[in-house]
């Protein structure tokens, strides 16, 4: 689903706009590919991005993998940076619905939830337009219904503790200092911790 959703994104945003720190963006993006791929050892690592570089890097790295390595060929990373943001669209609705449904809301409670959700037009406004912001504010959707569910139904194993762990730390490497979510599952952990004695 990812990858129509990805390719209908392309068609859909062959003539997109930019932000006004697109391109700063980009050079990030850039930069983490190839200091990532080990280009720096042949001596193809950019600039120095600066401010850029404690910016959250998950979606810069995944967008820099897509511009500058799979889709490379096409030559136009903001094109396929545009694209990405619009393919998280579907993608998100998805994953929210069926977090909700896991929560055992029904059918209609957790597509009505997902209407409203994107029926907002500073949500659902964003994703052409706002390729840093929108992975932001999907990635922090997803993860706050996801970590309620895991949080609702816990279990004692080390598997189930650190896949919340690494959950929870997603909105933080989207974008410094998104902490809320690691937090908040640190203290229900002490909390936990503190009940079972």
């Amino acid at each position: 689903m990812a990858s129509v959703s990805f390719f209908l994104a392309l068609f859909l945003t062959r003539n997109t706009l930019i932000g006004w720190d697109t391109r700063d963006m980009l050079e990030l993006s850039e930069w983490l590919f190839k200091v990532t791929t080990f280009q720096w050892i042949l001596g193809k690592v950019p600039r120095d991005v600066g401010w850029l570089t404690w910016y959250g890097p998950l979606w810069e790295e995944f967008t820099g993998l897509l511009a500058f390595g799979i889709f490379g060929w096409l030559r136009d990373p903001i094109w396929i940076r545009s694209a990405a943001g619009v393919a998280l669209v579907p993608v998100t609705g998805v994953l929210v619905f069926l977090g909700l449904r896991r929560l055992e809301w029904t059918r209609i409670q957790a597509f009505l939830a997902v209407s409203l959700v994107f029926g907002y037009v500073r949500f659902l406004g964003h994703s052409p337009f706002n390729s840093k912001d929108f992975p932001f504010a999907c990635g922090y959707l997803v993860v706050s219904v996801w970590l309620v569910e895991r949080l609702r139904y816990p279990r004692r194993d080390r598997r189930w503790f650190w896949g919340t762990v690494y959950l929870s730390l997603v909105p933080l490497l989207l974008r410094n200092p998104a902490a809320f979510h690691f937090l908040a599952f640190l203290g229900w952990s002490i909390w936990r911790a503190a009940q079972a004695d």
